[in-house]
């Protein structure tokens, strides 16, 4: 609500709300505000849709000012390049083209819910668009990934191809090869992104859980979690209870100083990512008025969890898978699901 109330008149929301209000900065810090408003209205069954009608002229202003940045090649072109841990940011880059791409999807989901029928059919004719740009200039068949950016076809992110899987965008064998492509990038101490001189983003390797998840290689997505987030908890450098904004491959801290950022918001992934997945809850419709449990089991026997849709509403999941001691081909699966009206 901050960020609309400061829109610009060209529809561009700002990097970041009072005091620090950095107008004219990042288009992909903007594009996932829209994306934001789009989570926010899904799962607040309270004042979803009414907040939602609110800030629908905003929202849709700004998803018109990302469409019209759209190059000849039909791809975002970047040029308010303030981001996350990346370099190369400019021009038609892999990250911000698959944050665009969801945004419209997300668009049309809302457009829809609104009841506004020819908006939603127009956001998923541009998202239609925008996907076969993205293929035709961003996908590397031979590597199985998405190039950093048309200008750069020597590096295969981590954030942008993770954003492709997570978002959709690839076919479920596309997904399989991406998956698998980002696994090449694990060491000692985590995924290392390509972007950042091989160092370990956490909003990046977060984006990676959600991928996985969305490749159905959920077992790999619980291995990283274990592996980054297990490393951040454990080593002896921390706090034994945060996690950290990025670090070096070496496993030690990459920010310094009065800027330590060693407690960040975007290291936060994986707690979607295990109650969207592994519970397995997810909202369907606005304020979650339709929702799924379908959970992802991995490599775990067991697993419970609660998503939150207000004050007064939640849905709780909770199951458990066990072995047959007399036939190990079989197994039993007991989910409860407990829903609050």
């Amino acid at each position: 609500a901050t960020l609309f109330a400061h829109q610009l008149p060209n529809g561009m929301l700002p990097y970041a709300g009072p005091p620090v209000s950095y107008y004219g900065k990042s288009d992909t810090y903007h594009l996932w505000a829209l994306l934001g408003t789009y989570n926010v209205a899904m799962h607040d069954s309270e004042g979803g849709i009414a907040w939602l009608k609110q800030v629908w002229g905003g929202f849709q202003r700004g998803v018109a000012a990302s469409v019209a940045k759209v190059s000849t090649k039909g791809l975002l072109h970047v040029d308010e390049t303030a981001d996350w841990q990346r370099h190369g940011q400019g021009g038609e880059n892999c990250p911000a083209n698959m944050l665009l791409y969801r945004v419209l999807t997300a668009a049309a989901e809302l457009a829809a819910a609104l009841g506004n029928v020819t908006v939603a059919e127009s956001y998923t004719f541009q998202a239609g668009a925008l996907k076969a740009a993205i293929f035709a200039h961003l996908w590397d068949e031979s590597k199985g990934a998405f190039y950093d950016n048309t200008n750069n076809h020597k590096l295969h992110p981590q954030d942008g191809n993770s954003l492709a899987v997570w978002f959709n965008v690839t076919s479920r064998e596309q997904a399989q090869r991406v998956s698998g492509y980002l696994q090449t990038n694990w060491g000692s101490f985590g995924s290392s992104s390509p972007e950042w001189d091989g160092n370990i983003g956490t909003f990046s390797g977060s984006m990676e859980v959600h991928a996985h998840m969305a490749a159905g290689q959920v077992a790999r997505a619980h291995a990283l979690i274990r592996l980054q987030w297990g490393y951040m908890l454990e080593s002896n450098r921390s706090t034994h209870s945060t996690f950290w904004e990025g670090y070096n491959a070496d496993g030690s801290f990459n920010f310094q100083g009065i800027y330590m950022s060693n407690a960040h918001g975007w290291a936060t992934g994986p707690a979607s990512a295990l109650t969207m997945h592994t519970v397995g809850i997810q909202a369907l419709e606005v304020g979650g008025s339709t929702y799924s449990v379908a959970p992802l089991f991995g490599d775990l026997d067991h697993c419970r969890g609660r998503l939150s849709f207000g004050r007064h509403r939640y849905v709780d999941a909770a199951w458990s898978m066990s072995s047959d001691p007399g036939d190990a081909h079989h197994q039993t699966l007991v989910l409860t699901v407990d829903s609050s009206a």
